[in-house]
Formats: C-alpha cells, structure tokens, sequence
C-alpha cells in the first residue's frame, strides 16, 4: 500500500510538472508572438520607408531637371501614387493605417509645384495637377483596381491555357469549377458591390486631408524661413526652391483661397462618378446615416454585427 502511494504520488507531481512546463511553454510563447506591437513594428518600419522616399522626392524637386520638366513630373506622381496606395494597402492590410501616409504623399505632391521658376509656373502647374487628379479619380484609380481585382481570375485562366488538354477527374472538374466561381464572386464583389463607392471615398478624404493641411504648412514655413523676428532658416525650403521670401506670402494666399473651389469642384466630381460608374454616393451616405441613427450599441466598435458586402481591409 506504501509503494501504491507514493506510486501515485510521484505520478501526481510529474503530471503537475507536466502541466507547469506546458503553462510556461504557452506563456513564452505568448510573450513572442504580439499582434499589436508586430502591428505598431511595421507601421513604423512602413512610415519611416515612405519618409525617406518623400525626402527623395522633395529633393528631387530642388533640381532643374524637374523645373524644366515640371508638369511630366506631376502627371506622373500623380498616376504613380495609386500604385503606391495598392502597394501599402497590401503590406499595411487596413485602409485606416494608409490613409495618413497617402495623405503625406499628396502633401508632398502639393509641395513640389513650388518648384516652378515663377508663381504664374506655380498656379499653372497646381491646375495641370487638378485636371490630373479628375482623371485618376474618375478613370485611372477605378480602372487599375477593378484590373487588380481580376488578377486572380487571370492567374486561374492562364494557368488552365498551361495545363493544355490534360484530363481532370470528376473531383477535380468540381473543385476548379467552385475555385472559379469563388473569384468570380469576389471580383464582384470588389467591381460592382459597395467596396468601389468606399474606396473612392477614400480617395476623397486623403485629398481633402492634404489639401486642409497645405495653408499650415505655407504658414509654418513663413515663420521658419521667412519670418522679420529671425535670421535663420530652419528648413531652407524655400531656399532649395529659388523663392523669394517675401514671395512665400503669395503661395500662402493662394493655398488659403483654393481650398473651397476645390471643394466645389469635389462636388461635381462626385456626380461625375454617380454618372460615368453608377455608384449612388449620396443615397448610400443617407443609408448609412440611417443606419446610425437605429444603432443598437451607443459605440459602434462594441457591436458584434459585420457588413458582410465590404472586405476586412475597408
């Protein structure tokens, strides 16, 4: 009966062991794998990546090669900035996370017309940039991401063009035809569902964010490198430019005054969208609001309801 017991007991106590090395094995291993800060780690890595790409840019605006190609250039910031959001939206995975960084990129953007060699070059140069960015919000933007949405289905195409004739089983037949009918679904989804209207919302508010932004920029590099009270130049932008200093005032105005033209011309190019692509912007903001008003949580983020007809991303 003693040799049982303490049978039994050494049993029990290696049973416990066993349970305080598994404890510890998941303790460590909680402690290695942290979603958040390995989400806080790479936006950072992102934003500092997309800071120095922006300072090229910015620096690249100094040369006389982009004066003397000024309007190229824009154009071509202005196409090549809708690859760059598919790019960070890929490796971010959150449309909330992409917009500040987009909205400094359009920043930038704003800030390299400075480069013109006057300010009627200037004024020239932010409409070529307008008339640019009417056509990437009504033809490019939705044109590249309905061409992305089709990938998959191109991939799928091409690679049964490379499997030639080869015969497939029943089971086979069946599983490529749900694969095919699964990205068919989801490419409507992204093409024709709720997902282009938000995603040109979002266009939208990045533009606006820059362009709301832009007048305190003007202002801070006024009193930085253009101010009575000092000497020095902190940011020597204006420097790297060739602008006069008192020409600085100019550009502040002009940034002051644009924004509700600007604005007004967001208008008409929400109906430009509503006609060209049938997307019903303002009854779907009205849903929306409706939506709201019959919330069944006082804080949205505690519902547990999901819209299933927009992808995790949005």
């Amino acid at each position: 009966m003693m040799r049982e017991k303490q049978r039994s007991g050494e049993l029990g106590d290696l049973e416990e062991k066993d349970d305080e090395e598994l404890e510890a094995e998941q303790t460590n291993a909680e402690d290695l794998w942290t979603p958040i800060l390995y989400k806080r780690g790479h936006m950072m890595l992102t934003s500092l990546t997309m800071i120095t790409m922006l300072l090229v840019i910015l620096e690249f605006a100094y040369s006389d090669t982009f004066a003397e190609n000024q309007y190229v250039f824009i154009i071509a910031f202005k196409f090549a900035q809708v690859a760059v959001e598919l790019l960070l939206l890929e490796i971010l995975g959150d449309a909330l996370l992409v917009c500040p960084l987009v909205s400094v990129l359009q920043l930038v953007e704003i800030m390299v017309t400075m480069g013109a060699a006057t300010f009627t070059d200037f004024v020239i140069a932010f409409f070529v940039e307008a008339a640019a960015m009417t056509l990437e919000r009504v033809y490019v933007d939705p044109s590249i991401k309905a061409f992305k949405a089709r990938v998959p289905l191109l991939k799928k195409q091409f690679s049964t063009y490379w499997r030639g004739k080869k015969r497939l089983s029943r089971e086979q037949r069946l599983k490529e035809e749900k694969e095919i009918n699964s990205i068919e679904e989801h490419i409507k989804l992204e093409t024709l569902g709720v997902e282009p209207l938000l995603e040109s919302m979002v266009v939208y508010s990045n533009e606006t964010v820059a362009l709301l932004v832009s007048p305190f920029l003007q202002v801070l590099l006024l009193l930085s490198d253009a101010s009575p009270l000092h000497d020095f130049r902190l940011t020597e932008i204006p420097k790297g430019f060739a602008i006069r200093e008192t020409d600085l005032v100019f550009y502040t105005i002009f940034t002051l005054i644009i924004i509700p033209a600007q604005l007004v011309m967001d208008m008409f190019l929400f109906n430009t969208l509503e006609l060209v692509h049938g997307w019903k912007l303002f009854e779907y903001l009205s849903y929306q609001k409706y939506r709201y008003l019959v919330r069944e949580t006082r804080w949205q983020m505690d519902s547990n309801r999901r819209d299933q007809a927009v992808s995790e991303k949005l």
